[in-house]
């Protein structure tokens, strides 16, 4: 919706701006007003690329709902006690997070990590890719419908 409202009224504007270059020739080059058009003209790469439908979310509220709960629990608890538990906190919100952000289940997926790996013969890292969000090999009971 965001991307069709974006090229539906940006980007009218935006092929506007050869009224801008010419426009700009009735200014002295050191005035704010010609400053102004100059930083206007120069920020058309950046506008191109946003203009483009594959691009990046108009808004950052993905992010900020994905921090919420961190945030509201920081409020709560006020600090951690130790460095090693902010780490520890930082590490659960993440493996929550991720796990919503791939359709999991965040506490079944939790709990299916704290029961695997006890289990597991190393920590290198070639043998957890099973164990990540996006495994093919994680059991369906673990996704949402």
């Amino acid at each position: 919706m965001a991307s069709g409202l974006r090229r539906g009224r940006a980007e009218p504007c935006f092929l506007k701006r050869s009224v801008v270059r010419t426009s700009q020739a009735g200014y002295l080059p050191k005035s704010r007003f010609a400053k102004a058009f100059q930083y206007a003209l120069n920020q058309e790469r950046p506008i191109r690329h946003d203009l483009q439908p594959e691009t990046r979310s108009i808004d950052n509220n993905r992010m900020e709902r994905g921090i919420h709960s961190f945030a509201v629990g920081r409020n709560k608890w006020m600090f951690s006690r130790t460095p090693q538990g902010a780490r520890v906190s930082a590490a659960v919100y993440s493996l929550i997070d991720t796990a919503k952000a791939n359709g999991l289940h965040p506490e079944a997926s939790l709990t299916n990590l704290m029961d695997m790996f006890p289990n597991l013969p190393s920590m290198e890292a070639d043998g957890l890719e099973v164990y990540l969000p996006w495994s093919d090999s994680l059991p369906d009971s673990l996704r949402q419908k």
